[in-house]
């Protein structure tokens, strides 16, 4: 009896180590499908009144922003970013070399940063209509961001002079 008790034990152990390792196994493929399946985005008939989905430059400013990869080309100059930030010293003198290559390189990120935010802008919308640039809370942000940036830029303002 004692024998017959350790064996249904025994079985119902493996039976149980059998279903959590297939319930996982299904988890994973599970969320792995979920993760890969984003809703379609929506987009509005006209992008500032101007561009319509037929537009061929809205077209392709959707096709660029919505690409992932650019989405890791806008996150690496970010890390770029924030590294030549480091670097900078707003007390340093204005003709010290590295200032310069670092204000010049600043220049070419801000340029780049208006060009990503004119580009959702043209391809999403301003902020009429649902999925709009200013709709997105991280969009406000990087507005916000670029237009400080962008005032910066101007002589005398940036560093404090």
């Amino acid at each position: 009896m004692q024998a017959k008790k350790e064996n249904i034990e025994v079985e119902t152990a493996k039976l149980a180590k059998t279903y959590r390792r297939r319930k996982n196994k299904l988890l994973d493929v599970l969320s792995s499908q979920i993760v890969a399946i984003k809703p379609p985005r929506m987009l509005v008939k006209s992008s500032l009144n101007v561009f319509s989905l037929k537009n061929p430059i809205r077209k392709h400013l959707i096709n660029i922003v919505l690409n992932k990869w650019f989405d890791y080309f806008v996150t690496m100059i970010i890390i770029i970013n924030v590294f030549f930030l480091c670097l900078d010293d707003p007390l340093a003198p204005d003709d010290d070399p590295l200032q310069q290559v670092i204000s010049g390189i600043n220049y070419f990120i801000v340029v780049i940063f208006m060009f990503e935010m004119f580009g959702k802008i043209i391809a999403l919308g301003l902020f009429i209509g649902p999925g709009t640039y200013l709709r997105d809370g991280w969009n406000v942000l990087d507005c916000v961001v670029n237009i400080i940036s962008f005032i910066g830029l101007f002589p005398g303002i940036g560093r404090f002079n």
